[in-house]
């Protein structure tokens, strides 16, 4: 147990560093493509919360006018929009667009804005399915209604207001992510490209989300649980900014191909590692619980394989607590310790490492500049980590 560990210290302390400190502003890697250009995810942010800041300000002056209650709604859209999200969407578009020489920055922040607010709706929409009030530490858009309704005296149907406004508000994300892309500086057939791209990415990420909430009542094989990382994560988070920003700068399709089996392998490395987060990370860094996935019972990789592996007793004590609503931290820790007893953690913890290798390899083929390259190795090593 002590050398699974050091393998899994490894992965969430060291393995890679740049990623974890690109995305908490530690460093600023610089990517030079045609003239010299400074991309670093700080820069990035800014300039997308900036656009997303104009846009939700106009849709609250626009909702206040057909009334002040659908502007209450839009201001606690931006609140949650604001909450504490990274950009990293918006920064793989622009990455991916940059790292093969596109020179037009200005016009893809749309673009790149548009995969945040699909983000930011898909996150409403998951969070009513797990039933969470929380996002980020904080109470999440839905929790914030429900509690506007509570002290409105709506104390029956407090939940199921909050529930509905939050489903309200995903869709007119999503139907703001077209709107932006449309609305864009970009030729009729790139507009094409990146609606349609979006379009895939919500298909994708669909099946991804409904196959993921039937695991925790129709079993799973192993085989599953990873098509659901690749669909439910890997596709909407990776493949798609990635390769819609490439596409916009003129890669190949063969290097297209590529980039979608980067993609996959480094969104799946990620999804298996933010699965361990939710069991052993840290709340207060990962603004995750450790007790949510546990209570709704959710087969993910790690939970399946201590399913296949642990004995007769802790599979009893295992299947006892998944599911609970109840369950304590004390019967957490009691999970943790039958997934570390029969080998589950240290599966996983081989699956995170087998696809951040394939990752790896697969970016060595890439046909882009070294420095750009040096980047993606970032992301590689980082995806897997999410803390510290």
């Amino acid at each position: 147990m002590a050398v699974v560990k050091v393998v899994w210290n490894k992965i969430l302390y060291g393995v890679i560093r740049p990623l974890f400190d690109i995305i908490y502003g530690m460093e600023k890697p610089s990517l030079i493509a045609g003239i010299d250009t400074l991309l670093n995810l700080n820069d990035t942010k800014a300039d997308i919360n900036s656009f997303l800041n104009t846009y939700f300000d106009e849709n609250i002056e626009r909702s206040r006018m057909l009334d002040e209650r659908y502007g209450h709604l839009w201001v606690n859209i931006k609140r949650q929009a604001n909450a504490g999200g990274k950009r990293l969407r918006p920064y793989f578009v622009m990455l991916a667009y940059t790292a093969y020489k596109g020179t037009d920055y200005k016009k893809l922040i749309p673009v790149a804005a548009a995969h945040e607010l699909l983000h930011i709706s898909l996150l409403i929409h998951d969070d009513i399915i797990d039933k969470d009030y929380m996002r980020h530490g904080q109470t999440n858009l839905a929790g914030n209604m429900k509690n506007d309704y509570l002290n409105r005296g709506a104390h029956t149907n407090a939940e199921h207001f909050g529930n509905s406004a939050a489903l309200l508000a995903g869709d007119l994300l999503l139907s703001g992510a077209y709107q932006m892309v449309l609305q864009s500086q970009l030729s009729d057939k790139d507009k094409i490209s990146a609606l349609n791209n979006i379009a895939e990415a919500i298909f994708l990420v669909g099946g991804g989300e409904f196959l993921d909430t039937e695991s925790s009542v129709i079993p799973v094989t192993n085989e599953q649980v990873l098509k659901i990382a690749d669909l439910k994560t890997a596709r909407y988070s990776f493949v798609i900014p990635l390769i819609t920003g490439a596409e916009l700068a003129g890669a190949s399709r063969a290097e297209l191909v590529l980039l979608e089996e980067f993609g996959i392998a480094l969104g799946i490395a990620f999804q298996l590692a933010d699965d361990m987060l939710g069991v052993y990370g840290n709340p207060k860094l990962t603004g995750k619980s450790t007790l949510s996935d546990i209570r709704e019972g959710k087969h993910t990789f790690l939970i399946l394989q201590a399913l296949q592996k642990a004995s007769a007793a802790d599979r009893k004590t295992l299947q006892k607590h998944l599911g609970n609503p109840l369950l304590t931290s004390a019967q957490a820790i009691e999970v943790q310790d039958i997934l570390e007893r029969s080998g589950a953690k240290a599966k996983c913890v081989q699956q995170i490492q087998l696809y951040a290798a394939q990752a790896s390899r697969i970016l060595g083929t890439l046909a882009m500049p070294v420095h750009a390259k040096k980047v993606f190795i970032s992301m590689i090593e980082r995806a897997t980590e999410r803390t510290s």
